[in-house]
């Protein structure tokens, strides 16, 4: 069963706070774990479509991010900004291989899955970090803004304007 929502960012202060503590600390690295488990995990299930998957996809991702926390950047760069660009990259680097893996989707969702990851591999960087902070971390379009460098305005219409690209795409099942 899929976490609750409800995530919300903390400070990029507190958040480099905490990265820094989790390196050395083994509870602060489960209150990491902890924290940022659900805006991973939905990133995992929309783009596997399986719970399961998603779940192991996650605890993946969450425990390469500890061992890498000595990388994580002191430039304001949200730590959930961070996790989910090293899921993106693991889902890439699985794609890549062919290998079957955490990027594969579940049997029911397997068409709708696969173009909705060609059609965001086709996004420009910005539109792509922005779809997945908005729905796959639950950010909000002002957290987004700021995560992107864009204003709140511009951030709104790249959004709306990915999300009818996407929608267009779907049913035309391109």
């Amino acid at each position: 069963m899929p976490p609750a929502s409800g995530f919300s960012p903390l400070s990029t202060a507190q958040e480099l706070e905490l990265a820094r503590a989790a390196a050395t600390d083994a509870a602060a690295a489960r209150a990491l774990f902890e924290r940022y488990f659900d805006p991973v995990y939905r990133y995992w299930a929309l783009r596997t479509g399986s719970a399961v998957a998603a779940e192991r996809a996650a605890i993946a991702t969450l425990e390469a991010a500890l061992r890498r926390l000595g990388e994580f950047p002191s430039t304001g760069l949200h730590l959930v900004a961070w996790l989910l660009h090293i899921a993106r990259q693991s889902a890439d680097r699985s794609d890549a291989s062919g290998a079957p893996g955490v990027s594969e989707p579940g049997a029911f969702q397997r068409g709708a899955a696969e173009r909705a990851a060609a059609l965001l591999g086709r996004a420009d960087h910005r539109t792509a970090a922005a779809l997945i902070l908005k729905f796959a971390a639950g950010f909000s379009v002002s957290e987004v803004a700021r995560e992107t460098g864009s204003t709140q305005e511009r951030t709104r219409a790249a959004l709306y304007r990915a999300i009818g690209k996407v929608r267009r795409a779907m049913e035309c099942g391109e």
